[in-house]
């Protein structure tokens, strides 16, 4: 609904690594984004989005829901274009 869409909070992490034993990632640096912010992108936008966010460049995007282990909910890469 709107109002949870209101509160609902994108947590951004970058300039870390993922480790490749136990999945897990470390060293990032964390940004949160507003869900209405992000909701009204479309991917191409999202992008350039990010990488004025957190001043680098985006060459892969991994996504994984609040509420899901990341070693069982981590989605593939989105490559941009």
């Amino acid at each position: 609904t709107m109002a949870e869409d209101a509160d609902t909070i994108v947590d951004v992490h970058y300039n870390g690594a993922f480790t490749p034993t136990l999945l897990m990632y470390f060293n990032g640096v964390n940004a949160s984004v507003p869900y209405t912010v992000v909701n009204k992108m479309k991917f191409p936008d999202f992008i350039p989005f990010l990488e004025k966010r957190t001043k680098g460049r985006c060459s892969d995007v991994y996504y994984c829901l609040h509420e899901v282990r990341l070693s069982e909910g981590l989605h593939g890469s989105l490559k941009d274009g």
